[in-house]
């Protein structure tokens, strides 16, 4: 995947950056697992006024399907 995610322990490169950056994530159980995490990042991310409507409203709606998915969700294709 061409998701990269920044350890904490590194710090954020970006100058303007105002949250916390997350840990690698492992794989989709882990960011499962860690979603709440994730959440307020993107959350964040939606209201930053950095994205353009579009943009926010496709995070917002991603969002919103990450919400609903579960533990059983992620049973196939595991493993």
């Amino acid at each position: 995947m061409g998701f990269i995610m920044i350890d904490a322990s590194e710090g954020d490169p970006r100058p303007d950056a105002q949250t916390k950056p997350a840990a690698r994530v492992r794989d989709v159980a882990d960011f499962h697992t860690r979603w709440r995490e994730f959440r307020a990042l993107a959350l964040g991310l939606s209201q930053s006024g950095r994205l353009s409507e579009g943009e926010a409203d496709t995070l917002g709606w991603m969002i919103a399907v990450l919400d609903r998915i579960g533990p059983k969700d992620l049973e196939d294709g595991q493993g």
